[in-house]
């Protein structure tokens, strides 16, 4: 849905925010806003990264969490350098860091410090819908700005007006060969190469070459924390860890609990190490190296394919997670007994996972 306004806060700050859109949409102000406009299954930064852009306006909701995260550090930046128009909305009295500074010392800053906020957000919007209002006008007179006339001249006689035709289409067809010999061809990529194992001297199986794995994994937000849930058991019941200090997972009722809460970590590649905020980033999910190669545990973290995992997005929206060590043709599932967690091979439906952004993850991390 085309939208005017991006509504940039911290999940900390989400009622406040969400009192911001429903007060805007109410007023006929079109809004986009986190986790609600993002389509299920869709990469969480491309979608903030592509909404910003084409927004018309950026409505950041400010206050002291929102001055310690570099989220929206990051879509201010981004909002800056796309030639968005930032306004910002101050719901606490914090002094913006230097970061913020950067882009917003020169803006009209809206003020919502005194409670309740709701007695603030129809002069907010009105004054929003100004600022749009504005931008329109401008915008219009700009595309109706008339053309200068050119100089009069003496106009030769009606025949020689042919050399000038002759030109352009010489002219023309010059270009279309240059674009023929300079547009790029397809290469073929050069075979995958074996990854040594140097935790267990192991060779990983290289991708088949029909299988296109890099042209279907998604890049994900790496600021968050992520809930693992599959198809097969649902979203009641989530990847986790038994306690603290011990290496196994289980698969357990979803809810508000670290071990629930999985942190990745771009290992470069396109690939990815798992962590949880229970264990931290001193163990990653990895494989047990028995034979079978179908046992996961956290394992302390380090340079091991086992660790190097690949999510590869499905036609259904979810997520298939493989490891450099087992490589494509095993990925992470549940055993339909015990449910616990495991390597399965084929496609089955506790093989297809859903990623969902549970919170930011601390700035000091």
């Amino acid at each position: 849905m085309a939208h005017d306004v991006f509504i940039s806060y911290s999940t900390q700050d989400k009622p406040a925010a969400d009192a911001v859109c429903a007060t805007l949409e109410k007023n006929g102000v079109r809004c986009w806003i986190a986790p609600r406009d993002i389509m299920p299954g869709a990469d969480w930064g491309g979608s903030i990264v592509h909404a910003i852009r084409t927004s018309r306006l950026l409505l950041l909701v400010f206050s002291n969490n929102a001055n310690e995260s570099n989220q929206i550090k990051r879509e201010i930046e981004t909002a800056a350098s796309a030639g968005v128009t930032i306004v910002p909305l101050r719901i606490e009295n914090a002094l913006p860091t230097e970061s913020f500074q950067y882009f917003l010392g020169n803006i009209h800053w809206l003020d919502a410090l005194t409670p309740p906020l709701e007695k603030h957000l129809q002069e907010v919007s009105a004054k929003v819908k100004t600022i749009l209002s504005a931008d329109s006008i401008g915008s219009s007179v700009a595309s109706q700005l008339p053309v200068p006339a050119k100089t009069a001249t003496a106009q030769p006689p009606a025949r020689s007006n042919l050399l000038p035709m002759i030109g352009a289409i010489v002219v023309v067809l010059i270009g279309a060969s240059t674009v023929f010999f300079l547009w790029p061809r397809k290469t073929i990529a050069p075979p995958a190469q074996a990854r040594l194992d140097p935790g267990n001297q192991q060779i990983a199986a290289p991708a088949p070459q029909s299988v296109p794995a890099k042209a279907e994994t998604t890049s994900f937000d790496t600021h968050f924390y992520y809930r693992l849930t599959n198809d097969f058991l649902g979203p009641g019941q989530s990847l986790d860890v038994y306690n603290a200090g011990t290496s196994r997972l289980k698969m357990s009722t979803t809810a508000d609990s670290p071990g629930q809460l999985w942190k990745l970590v771009d290992v470069g590649g396109g690939k990815y190490s798992l962590r949880t905020a229970l264990s931290g980033d001193g163990f990653s999910l990895d494989v047990v190296n028995d034979g079978t190669n179908e046992s996961l545990v956290l394992a302390e973290t380090g340079a091991y394919s086992g660790q190097a995992w690949t999510l590869t997005r499905q036609d259904d929206a979810t997520y298939k997670l493989t490891n450099d060590f087992t490589g494509p043709q095993k990925s992470v599932d549940t055993y339909s007994d015990t449910h616990e967690p495991c390597l399965g091979s084929g496609d089955s439906s506790g093989q297809h996972w859903k990623l969902t952004p549970v919170r930011e993850l601390p700035t000091n991390k």
